[in-house]
């Protein structure tokens, strides 16, 4: 059975994707994300200081008619909702936390840039940088509920380290904790999944 992915990153954009390995349980994820129940974070690195530390931008995001590559803010586009938190600043450089809770294309990178606050290295939006070679947008989090034991599973993922080698102590935060899967729930999580599979195979050689 072909893998399939269940939502996509942005071209330079490090971190964490989703893929459903069994075609049974499809239905499940992508209901779950059209009802925005996969909480998807990211950590971004954004020129200037946002104006609250913690902020929602609730603005609609369409094509932009000047190019077919940008989007931007369009009272006829589609709804987009974003939740911004400060983490750490340091000079003219903030690093901001960055909760979706729509999947529009571009959706953090228009927000920020709406706020005059481009993300570093987003030479669509912005501009290049010395600092970093390329955008410094990373898919840091994902939390969802477990199809089969109905658990919440939280994944983390740590900044890639290029990315600290540039910035040195910046990257220095104990605010945000790094959660890993136990070696048990892993063992729990790989026998469901197995069975899953021999029930698809036993359903196929039945039917077929």
């Amino acid at each position: 059975l072909p893998i399939r992915y269940l939502h996509r990153l942005d071209r330079d954009t490090t971190g964490l994707v989703m893929f459903c390995k069994c075609a049974l349980l499809q239905p499940y994820f992508d209901y779950m994300i059209a009802s925005k129940k996969i909480k998807k974070t990211y950590l971004a690195i954004i020129q200037g200081h946002l104006p609250k530390r913690e902020m929602t931008i609730d603005l609609p995001i369409g094509q932009d008619r000047h190019s077919k590559n940008k989007m931007c803010i369009s009272k006829t586009g589609k709804d987009a909702l974003t939740h911004f938190k400060e983490i750490k600043t340091k000079g003219n450089y903030t690093l901001v936390k960055c909760q979706i809770e729509t999947g529009r294309k571009h959706q953090i990178r228009v927000h920020l840039n709406h706020l005059h606050h481009p993300i570093i290295g987003d030479t669509l939006y912005g501009k290049t940088s010395s600092m970093i070679k390329r955008m410094a947008l990373h898919a840091y989090c994902l939390e969802f509920i477990h199809p089969l034991t109905y658990q919440t599973i939280k994944i983390e993922c740590l900044l890639p380290f290029e990315k600290v080698s540039y910035y040195g102590n910046f990257f220095e935060f104990t605010s945000i904790p790094i959660y890993t899967l136990s070696i048990k729930r892993y063992f729990y999580t790989f026998i469901y999944f197995m069975c899953i599979i021999m029930i698809s195979s036993l359903l196929m050689i039945i039917f077929i």
